[in-house]
Order: C-alpha cells, then structure tokens, then sequence
C-alpha cells in the first residue's frame, strides 16, 4: 500500500499543529495572572495556546514488571510519532503524536458540543488538565523518553535468570540518569500527521497462494520480498467492546490520523497505526538485523506464522476487518447497552463488512 501524497487539508492539520504545538520545549505557557470575572465563566481550552491533549495521545500504560515489558517500550519508542513516557509511579505510557481531525487551523474543536464529541473529551477535567501541565514543558512527575532514552533507562534495571524485575531505578534516580545521559531538550512536541489512503485488502485483487513449494522453498526466509507490514504497523490488542466507555475510546482513537480499527469476531480486535520504524532501511530490511540493539520482540517473532501480510498486504480479507473513523462510527452505532452502559448487542465483522459497503468476504 504505497502512501499518497498529502493534500491540502493534510498540510493545513500540519501547520495547525505547529501553530500549536511546534514551540521551544522549554518555553512555559504564557497565561495572565489574572482574569476578569467574565473570563473565568469561560472553559481554561479557550486560553490553551499548545492544544496537547489534541494531539498526544495514549495508547497503553505498562507496569515494567518483566524484561519483556522494556523491551515492548523499546520497540514502540522506535516508531516514528510514537513515544514514551515515564510517570513518576514507576508505569510508563506509549503516547502517539498526531493532531485530532477535528482539531481546526483556530485551535477549536470541530465536534466541539456536538453528539460527535466523544465521552473521552467530554470527560476531560479543563480546569485541571493533565496534558497543559506536563506535555508541553519538562515537569517533576513525568518525563518525555525518545528510543535513546529509553534505551538507557532499561539499562537501570536489573533482573533474576528468569528476567523478572528485581531492582528498578527511584524516581529520582531515572530523572537523575536521564538528565546526565543527554541534557538536550525534550523530542519535538510535533510533526506533520500521517498521510493515509483507506484501502482494504478486500479492495484488491486476490493474491494466488502456492501450493507445490519444496522443503527448501518452504523454509527460506518469509520475511524476502515481503513489503515490512510488522515494521510500518505499530499494533496495539485491545479487548472487544464490552461497555460504551470501551467502546468510545476506540472511536475516539480512531479520528486521529494514521489510526484504523481492526473489527474482529473473536474477543479480540486490534487497534492499527501506521507509522514506520526508524530501523527500517529502504530496501525493507531490518538496520538492526544480528545486532544486540535489535528488539527481543523481533529477534524472537515468528515469521512463519505471521499475520500482517493477510491483514494489511494484498491476500484479501481474512479475519480482521480495518476500518478509520467514519466507517468505525457507522459500525459503533450498531452496537446496543442496557442502562448501566454494558453492551447488549453488537455488529459481527460480517455485519460491519455489510455497513461499509462490502457484500463479499474473501
């Protein structure tokens, strides 16, 4: 699936964004000291110059607990628009960076008090925002980790034969190390979105399987000729929707560009991002590849049971059903709640094939 080129809205978001967010990482926010009576009936958004809870979004909190915990955030850290960062309980978060759809070239919400708004951003606490108080500048209670970064601090922690966590840096002691290990200012608070076409697998012709490879040929390398889907997808597994709350964070993931929703008829969906991992070179191999840097995720994946082709190359549709936020919205709205928001009833990916205009699966 080969990137188009952006459009004019793309380079709008972009600039929108850099008016935003694209300012000195140590720069605090400049605010008045006081406001008027008038003023303060107002919503503190109104005077948010940065937008950050916009644009920097979270995808999963982790408990380093085990080797391979660090090594999941190494591996995400070296996407690009993709982050970490380090709370001061000890948990650290995958954020990804991306302005909202709706988030206008004014700094205004698009959905702003509409049906549209999800329950996520109606649920925000304006008067005391997270994102306005750490995402912008460097604070006491969380660090932003670039894959450098991240890769030092999993340097400090130190594990039994069976790599669980027996010793973990203080908080003190991580924001210690990190200052030492580069003094530089934080990663960019931003860059341009994504430039994404929806193109569904279903969409293209179908791939011819062999059936009469040798041993020799069975056993070669899967990974030759193959277009990289597990090295340009940052994938994320997520639960079926089994609330209204579940089930609006996915549609409210999904209006940031880059992101699709895979619907599936187990209990199990997926949440797609695409993005590119740095190591990746332009013939599609691994810059890591026999290195000690390489991820253990990667050096221990099995290709030969890999699923991404199917998903997002060009073998038809199999179990996973991508779609972006407008088809996703069409398919929320077929789910059903009793009053206490659990869900009823919901679409299966055949019904959600259906709702998106699709009447044969591959």
């Amino acid at each position: 699936m080969s990137e188009r080129e952006p459009t004019t809205g793309d380079q709008d978001d972009a600039q929108a964004l850099a008016a935003h967010a694209h300012r000195d990482a140590g720069a605090a926010l400049t605010l008045p000291e006081t406001i008027t009576g008038a003023a303060a009936t107002t919503s503190p958004c109104t005077h948010c110059a940065t937008k950050p809870c916009c644009w920097y979004v979270s995808l999963e909190t982790i408990e380093v607990t085990h080797y391979v915990d660090l090594d999941r955030l190494i591996f995400a850290s070296g996407f690009a628009r993709l982050e970490i960062g380090a709370h001061d309980n000890g948990r650290f978060t995958i954020f990804y960076r991306a302005p909202c759809t709706y988030l206008q070239a004014s700094g205004a919400c698009g959905v702003w008090g509409k049906p549209e708004m999800p329950l996520v951003c109606r649920s925000v606490d304006a008067h005391d925002c997270w994102h306005k108080s750490h995402v912008p500048n460097a604070t006491n209670r969380f660090i932003r980790l670039d894959e450098a970064r991240m890769r030092h601090v999993a340097e400090l922690y130190r594990f039994d034969t069976k790599r669980a966590v027996t010793e973990r840096p203080s908080w003190d002691e991580l924001r210690h190390e990190v200052r030492r290990y580069d003094r530089s200012a934080p990663p960019a608070v931003s860059d341009a979105p994504v430039a994404m076409e929806h193109t569904f697998p279903w969409q293209r012709p179908e791939r011819a399987l062999k059936t009469d490879l040798s041993w020799d040929q069975a056993s070669a390398n899967p990974c030759a000729g193959c277009a990289a889907y597990c090295c340009t997808r940052y994938v994320l597994k997520v639960k079926r929707p089994e609330t209204i709350t579940a089930l609006d964070r996915l549609v409210y993931l999904s209006q940031f560009p880059g992101i699709e929703i895979g619907v599936r008829d187990d209990s199990e969906w997926i949440v797609a991002i695409r993005t590119r991992c740095s190591h990746l070179t332009a013939t599609n191999d691994c810059g890591l590849f026999g290195s000690d840097e390489r991820p253990r995720s990667c050096v221990d994946f099995n290709a030969y049971r890999c699923s991404y082709p199917a998903r997002f190359g060009d073998q038809g549709l199999t179990d996973t059903l991508r779609i972006g936020h407008e088809d996703f919205r069409a398919v929320a709205a077929r789910f059903t709640f009793d009053d206490d928001g659990a869900v009823v009833s919901a679409p299966t990916m055949h019904d959600a094939v259906a709702l998106v205009g699709v009447t044969e699966v591959v």
